[in-house]
């Protein structure tokens, strides 16, 4: 076991039976990087200060801090995206005949909307690489349905519409990793990674945020909002089995302690974001907490509110 601890001081205060800290509020944040060619688990300008690198076997250990400058993945220069506005000046539905005309370098084509993407409209995602325009196409409730390929340098194909679920077999995505014989890492528009053939990524990082690729392999992190910790996995260069996995986790006990707290078995943390759900949180509270002191906890609980930087995380290798 490996554990690591962001320390961050300030003061508290008690109001009303509920102590609550004054502190800036801002989110939790970890992030690949790679640092003289291997990959590190590093904070953004953000808190908690995770920073993990690996050793001479690979491993993540904690590190005081990194001398040397991080850098990230390079981003995938064979396709770039078009803006939505770009698109919608070069294309014309007509809903009467249901169809869709689109000029792309002085080539114009016209796709037929079928039943099934008939009811949508041109998506904010599109792309363009060196042989086709890919225009994203959504429902109305701005859902991606897909996109629809139209042949702009390629004279003789013509359109055909890609279901979302496969855009990582066209590489559509400024992020990819390669990991040949035509098979793709890539993220999507809402910021998941995936597998060109929808191939499940090795258990516990199945839906990860980040993913990046060092001589090693591939590493992959996932952030779980809500329980606010990171997965940390690293596969072999296929990404087709786990070589190691880690959990960052909140040190409840630790992050009592500073305030002379100690959690129970019925201790319970509540992340809090000001009413908007899809919000990352700004506070939290955690009840049923009681001095240390406190021969008999059970007869005075208490709950405490912290700002959500105020948590103290340890790094834990998972068998």
């Amino acid at each position: 076991m490996t554990d690591g601890y962001c320390d961050l001081q300030n003061t508290w205060i008690a109001f009303g039976g509920v102590m609550l800290l004054a502190a800036c509020t801002i989110a939790n944040s970890c992030e690949l990087a790679v640092l003289d060619g291997s990959v590190v688990l590093n904070s953004s300008k953000i808190q908690p200060k995770c920073r993990f690198k690996q050793d001479q076997t690979g491993l993540l250990s904690a590190a005081a801090k990194f001398t040397s400058a991080l850098t990230h993945q390079t981003p995938n220069s064979k396709i770039k995206r078009l803006s939505q506005e770009q698109v919608q000046q070069s294309c014309n539905i007509d809903a009467t005949q249901g169809s869709l005309t689109c000029t792309f370098n002085g080539k114009s084509d016209h796709f037929t909307l079928t039943n099934t993407v008939k009811q949508g409209k041109i998506a904010s995602i599109n792309w363009q690489d060196d042989e086709y325009v890919y225009l994203g196409w959504m429902t109305n409730t701005e859902v991606l349905m897909g996109y629809i390929a139209f042949g702009a340098l390629n004279k003789h194909s013509a359109p055909f519409f890609i279901p979302a679920s496969q855009f990582c077999q066209y590489g559509l995505s400024s992020h990819i990793i390669d990991l040949g014989k035509g098979d793709l890492l890539c993220q999507n528009h809402e910021g998941l990674w995936s597998h060109s053939r929808l191939l499940p990524l090795p258990q516990p990082c199945q839906q990860p945020q980040q993913m990046i690729q060092d001589k090693g392999g591939i590493w992959a992190l996932e952030f779980i909002k809500s329980s606010y910790q990171w997965r940390i996995c690293r596969y072999n260069d296929n990404a087709g089995s786990l070589l190691a996995a880690y959990e960052y986790s909140i040190d409840l006990k630790a992050t009592l302690a500073r305030y002379d707290l100690q959690p129970s078995d019925y201790t319970q943390l509540t992340f809090l974001s000001n009413g908007d759900t899809n919000a990352i949180a700004n506070s939290v509270e955690i009840d049923n907490v009681f001095p240390v002191s406190d021969i008999t906890p059970e007869l005075d609980p208490q709950t405490i509110e912290l700002p959500i930087q105020q948590l103290q995380y340890k790094l834990t290798k998972l068998d």
